[in-house]
């Protein structure tokens, strides 16, 4: 009883650790192992919540991981002779992150595929 307040605000912080790191160029990756991926998305907005932009959000679930594993060369930008496993969505996520929710598209291994039918085959509710 009473903790809920101090809780708050030390999830705050916890948030604001992904601004703080950038600032100290320590570099910061954005990638979950929970669900398959499924709260990557969820994950993108508490980057943003804590402070960073979302043009660094998307950097940091793209090209950033991709240089920390020194597979720059291969993957993490579109770019001709590169692996383009991507996603389409319905919407700007520069302008608002949660659009990354609204895949419409995936492309994986040069197959695209109705990412209704995805969501459905694992029990996830598509967003539409």
């Amino acid at each position: 009883e009473g903790k809920t307040e101090g809780y708050a605000r030390s999830w705050e912080r916890v948030l604001q650790m992904a601004r703080a790191l950038t600032d100290a160029k320590v570099t910061v990756v954005a990638g979950t192992d929970d669900l398959a991926g499924l709260s990557l998305d969820h994950e993108l907005e508490l980057f943003v919540r804590g402070g960073l932009s979302t043009a660094e959000t998307l950097r940091d679930a793209t090209i950033v991981p991709a240089r920390a594993m020194k597979l720059d060369g291969k993957t993490g930008s579109i770019a001709p002779g590169k692996v383009a496993d991507l996603l389409v969505v319905d919407g700007d996520p520069l302008a608002n992150i949660a659009d990354v929710r609204k895949v419409v598209t995936t492309v994986r291994g040069g197959v695209v595929y109705p990412s209704k039918e995805l969501f459905e085959t694992v029990g996830v509710k598509y967003w539409q």
